[in-house]
């Protein structure tokens, strides 16, 4: 196991290896503000930065204004580096925001996997 690893259970991302030793390893969830990897939605393929919030779900940001996004739209890894393999799921879209700034969309993605009471997962090496 290594610093940056993805954690999965069946339903989909759980987070990434923080920390580890031979006996222990700590893992950043999705849900944790300084988490970030690249996503795309399922459906349209439109892509984005996912990363987590404190209210435990996680934003998608950096989406084109006429973006094909809707709630209930599955979100993936996108998979841009050997690390982090396409097509794991991260959660569901359950809300769009319009940014302030005018020029992009953000969604809030609910995760697939129910993080507050995980017994197993599994490191992708």
């Amino acid at each position: 196991i290594m610093h940056g690893h993805l954690v999965v259970t069946y339903l989909g991302l759980v987070g990434r290896v923080w920390e580890f030793s031979k006996s222990v390893s700590r893992v950043m969830l999705l849900t944790d503000p300084n988490f970030n990897i690249a996503g795309i939605v399922q459906r349209s393929r439109e892509t984005g930065i996912v990363s987590g919030s404190l209210l435990g779900k996680a934003t998608m940001r950096y989406l084109a204004l006429d973006s094909d996004i809707a709630k209930g739209d599955i979100v993936l890894t996108l998979g841009l580096s050997e690390n982090y393999p396409k097509g794991i799921i991260i959660g569901e879209v359950v809300s769009i925001i319009r940014e302030e700034n005018g020029i992009s969309v953000s969604v809030i993605i609910k995760p697939k996997v129910r993080l507050s009471n995980l017994e197993e997962v599994l490191v992708i090496k």
